[in-house]
């Protein structure tokens, strides 16, 4: 999770990835509760670079999530960004 906030961009977008290969192999409940949050708690931090990661974390994370975590935890993000 460290590796969402890297000063490099692939870094990031690695670390998206293997977010998004995680949930698909655990599931959409685990990530929900397990990486969901922290990944969206970046959506306050002061660097704007920070603050663009969960946007493609979501993009990523679509996909692997059912529609009540998009509606329930992304979308409320994404009207806060």
């Amino acid at each position: 999770m460290g590796w969402l906030k890297d000063s490099i961009f692939t870094i990031r977008e690695a670390a998206i990835e293997n977010i998004k290969q995680l949930t698909c192999i655990f599931g959409a409940q685990w990530a929900s509760r397990q990486v969901i949050p922290k990944l969206l708690a970046l959506h306050t931090e002061s660097n704007y670079l920070h603050r663009l990661t969960p946007l493609f974390g979501m993009s990523k994370l679509a996909s692997c999530v059912t529609a009540d975590i998009v509606r329930r935890q992304f979308i409320p993000v994404l009207i806060t960004l």
